[in-house]
């Protein structure tokens, strides 16, 4: 019985170990995919610091009464700087 409870707990923790391997994975192509946005606006030779000041407006901007406005001209910009890929 006690090695039924061993077997069951190693199969649980392997499982757990596979997801958040899993979940390691996925925050990696995320982020692999954002530095890929900073290389296609053309501002990787940009500072960090300056990249992280001007992200930081730009949440503070969508944070404002007129945010829907700029999303959508934004989304705008975006899909066709996409499309001319």
């Amino acid at each position: 019985m006690l090695r039924r409870a061993r077997t069951a707990l190693i199969r649980i923790e392997a499982c757990r170990a596979r997801m958040s391997h899993e979940e390691r994975k996925l925050d990696t192509r995320r982020k692999i995919a954002m530095g890929g946005l900073v290389v296609k606006a053309g501002l990787d030779h940009e500072d960090p610091a300056m990249l992280l000041g001007m992200l930081m407006s730009a949440a503070r901007v969508l944070s404002s009464p007129n945010a829907d406005e700029h999303r959508k001209r934004w989304r705008e910009r975006g899909d066709t700087a996409f499309k001319g890929a």
